[in-house]
């Protein structure tokens, strides 16, 4: 009894970790990004996401971005985030955001079954150097 408790046990294991590292080679669609210092400067964006974009399946032309201050700096501005194409590198879409909101990045570049990185950059109005955002993108969202 003990060894078929046992053998169920490691097969569940291995049956959550076959399908954890499947998930992560083909990229989540809601792809976290997780105390990301972004600098304030122009053209100084950068990716956030912590694992390679999911393919996108759904909603042609938008990809949406939910992000979050980390700390209080003080002002409530907008920070400027873009859609960047996995394969070819092309920047497809630009919107600027208000803190702790989510939105869509929107364009007629955003194109079905591709994969997209987010991209962002803070406010160079408020001289600050650099901020710390958390949050996620979603590609079918």
């Amino acid at each position: 009894m003990k060894k078929m408790i046992c053998v169920t046990l490691v097969l569940a294991t291995l049956l959550t970790l076959a399908v954890s590292v499947a998930s992560a080679a083909n990229g989540d669609v809601h792809s976290p990004f997780d105390y990301v210092d972004i600098r304030c400067a122009a053209n100084a964006e950068v990716r956030l996401n912590k694992y390679e974009p999911g393919v996108k399946s759904a909603k042609p032309d938008v990809l949406y971005i939910r992000h979050y201050l980390v700390y209080d700096y003080g002002s409530v501005y907008n920070n400027h985030f873009r859609a960047q194409n996995f394969i070819s590198g092309a920047i497809v879409g630009s919107d600027w955001m208000a803190p702790d909101t989510a939105n869509y990045v929107r364009s007629s570049a955003i194109d079905l079954y591709q994969r997209y990185w987010a991209m962002g950059r803070g406010n160079t109005d408020y001289g600050l150097t650099t901020i710390t955002i958390t949050g996620y993108s979603d590609s079918n969202h």
